[in-house]
């Protein structure tokens, strides 16, 4: 506020002080008939004052010229600063954001990674998520004690390396979550159809016709495999994520694979459910396995 105030004094200042110089410098027609009258040692000192005059004026407009010069050099630095430590606060709330935003993402996948049957290298796949969510959380506390623009542009490029990483990582392992769902539905599906087997056998040894039955439970065996076949195909393609500019093609790929496992695991199901209702006809409930009937594992 002071520069301010300094500026516009020096910018009034300056423009009085051109018109002194002005005005002392151009003498008016009166004095011109005066100064032809005057004795020549009277026209030489009024010139001399003059020019004195016109040199101090002169002086004082230097003078207020650099005063309003560094005023405005001062109140130009002043903003900068004022500027930039506006940005460093933001770019830090910024940073700060975007890092819990990504560890909470990490942790989130580490969890489902932890708590997933079917996942075979589930040990090594959460040291690798601990990994990068140490890197963020190490990354956070250099965030917060950033003070200047250079700093913050440092740790704002090892947050950027490690957003790139991390959207690797989590489209990679997502990936393997939904692999392991699915791994389960197969499971879920064969242990079933094995009771079943199990029971067309004794009905076959009671003397009953079971050719319906078997026909139909090697439809239900046929399409675990193409299920297995297809989940093995996903599994393969999000293992391949590790280029940042295919990895949302390739996520997409995986997923179309997931979503064709599990459009034959819904109809394996269906089938199966058929089956053991009709097989309900001919034995009584507590011969059948228990939980035949399977309800939302995909």
């Amino acid at each position: 506020m002071l520069s301010k105030v300094i500026i516009l004094v020096s910018i009034l200042l300056i423009s009085l002080v051109s018109q002194v110089i002005a005005v002392s410098t151009i003498p008016g027609e009166d004095s011109k008939l005066t100064a032809m009258k005057l004795d020549p040692s009277i026209v030489k000192q009024k010139h001399s004052d003059a020019k004195n005059k016109y040199l101090v004026a002169k002086n004082n407009y230097i003078t207020l010229k650099n005063e309003f010069l560094t005023a405005r050099s001062r109140w130009n630095l002043a903003k900068s600063i004022e500027n930039k430590d506006l940005v460093v606060e933001k770019g830090k709330k910024f940073l700060t954001g975007s890092i819990n935003k990504i560890t909470k993402q990490l942790q989130h996948i580490r969890t489902r990674v932890e708590t997933s049957e079917f996942i075979d290298n589930s040990e090594e796949l959460i040291d690798e998520l601990d990994l990068h969510i140490t890197i963020l959380k190490n990354s956070q506390e250099t965030v917060l004690e950033v003070e200047t623009q250079e700093e913050l542009i440092a740790v704002s490029k090892t947050v950027k390396g490690e957003w790139k990483k991390t959207r690797l990582i989590v489209k990679r392992h997502a990936g393997f979550v939904l692999v392991s769902k699915a791994k389960a539905g197969i499971a879920k599906a064969r242990k079933i159809s094995g009771k079943i087997d199990l029971k067309i056998q004794n009905l076959e040894d009671a003397g009953f016709d079971i050719t319906e039955f078997n026909e139909r439970l090697e439809l239900v065996k046929a399409n675990l495999i193409n299920a297995e076949s297809s989940l093995k195909e996903a599994q393969e393609i999000y293992a391949g994520i590790y280029d940042s500019e295919t990895a949302g093609a390739e996520f997409i790929e995986g997923s179309s694979k997931i979503k064709k496992t599990k459009s034959i695991l819904k109809k394996t199901y269906a089938e199966i459910k058929d089956i053991v209702l009709k097989l309900r006809t001919m034995s009584t409930p507590s011969e059948l396995p228990e939980n035949s009937v399977p309800r939302g594992v995909i």
